[in-house]
């Protein structure tokens, strides 16, 4: 038998830490407990500290809430400082103008404690691994806006950045919840389609009725299902007459009506008659089961669009950045030069 640690890292199948769901590979890196099968995942247990179904809306929503709430004031509070600019604002008397700095700093810093700070921890585990993508973008953009805000508050300066910084944080931080939560909500839809298959059947061998576990009963033998029971196993009714609720499984709310000769299928719900079903398909070979292993595979891989989203965010996110550092360049240049020209100063960058 092979040594585990002898395993290729990419080969071996983990599962997200947050959600449950199987981590695609490539995900997670060797010796890294905590494993998530999406930044959604990572952020929602970065944020609220628990796992599973306990990280559910609760504590992620308050949280949201609150900052979604800061950064709504900071952006009414910021729109004042366009009132000269713009005819439908009012006007700020320029003594003002300061301490409305202050207020939007006060409103914003919870809001990048709260939600920003997740972002920066994965952008700097990106950037280490040499793999920036759409996160690293986001973090350095909303971080470098924000401290420059902050230098520019403090040092009389008129251009903030604050409004537009963490409202990036809150929509995208409120998409990635979006995204955590269909996964978990896929993880227990998974978990009702693996419970749906009951652990044991009446199997009728030589005129007499046992039971025995669902994958000891052999293609071509005859089970008993009782009302209220699930049917174990896929095959052909050859005795009895009930209802029978396939929703499970195929979507279809209203109970189906079955007799001798119709088909069942293992985990839907047996309601009034007993039957005698002769077994077609059972363990893996269930319906349910093929089912359950389909959504699985959907949920391990990753879709052509995604991968070509991660082949280009490898590139994106370092053109982005050089691209603002040359934009940036060339701006300072550009300023410096129209300063020289006009010893006035450089108002005319400044937003009053």
């Amino acid at each position: 038998m092979s040594n585990p640690a002898d395993i290729p890292h990419s080969m071996v199948e983990t599962t997200c830490v947050q959600c449950g769901l199987p981590v695609p590979a490539g995900r997670g890196r060797q010796g890294h407990p905590d494993q998530y099968c999406c930044y959604g995942c990572y952020l929602l247990h970065a944020i609220t500290g628990t796992k599973g179904e306990e990280a559910r809306p609760t504590l992620f929503l308050a949280r949201l809430g609150f900052a979604a709430f800061l950064a709504m004031n900071a952006q009414v509070f910021t729109w004042a400082l366009y009132g000269q600019d713009l005819p439908f604002l009012f006007p700020v008397e320029p003594e003002a103008r300061q301490t409305i700095n202050y207020v939007v700093f006060v409103l914003s810093l919870p809001v990048y404690l709260l939600i920003g700070i997740p972002f920066l921890r994965n952008a700097v585990r990106e950037i280490r691994e040499m793999a920036p993508g759409v996160d690293s973008l986001i973090a350095i953009g909303t971080t470098s806006a924000f401290v420059y805000s902050i230098y520019s508050t403090f040092t009389g300066s008129l251009s903030i950045y604050y409004d537009t910084a963490v409202m990036v944080l809150v929509l995208v931080t409120f998409g990635r919840y979006l995204e955590a939560s269909a996964r978990l909500r896929a993880k227990d839809a998974l978990g009702k389609l693996a419970s749906a298959v009951p652990i044991t059947a009446h199997l009728i061998l030589d005129g007499s009725e046992r039971e025995v576990p669902v994958n000891a009963v052999p293609v071509g033998a005859h089970v008993r299902v009782l009302p209220g029971e699930h049917i174990p196993v896929d095959g052909t009714i050859v005795q009895g007459e009930s209802s029978v609720d396939e929703s499970i499984l195929t979507g279809e709310a209203n109970p189906v009506a079955k007799r001798a000769g119709e088909r069942v299928l293992g985990g839907s719900v047996n309601h009034e008659g007993c039957l005698l079903v002769q077994a077609a398909g059972v363990a893996g070979g269930m319906y349910l089961s093929q089912l359950h292993h389909l959504v699985e595979e959907i949920q391990r891989s990753r879709s052509p669009s995604q991968e070509m989203a991660d082949r280009i965010s490898r590139f994106f996110t370092p053109s982005v950045v050089l691209l603002a550092i040359l934009t940036s360049v060339v701006w300072w240049v550009h300023a410096g030069a129209r300063a020289g020209a006009n010893p006035g100063g450089w108002g005319w960058c400044r937003r009053g």
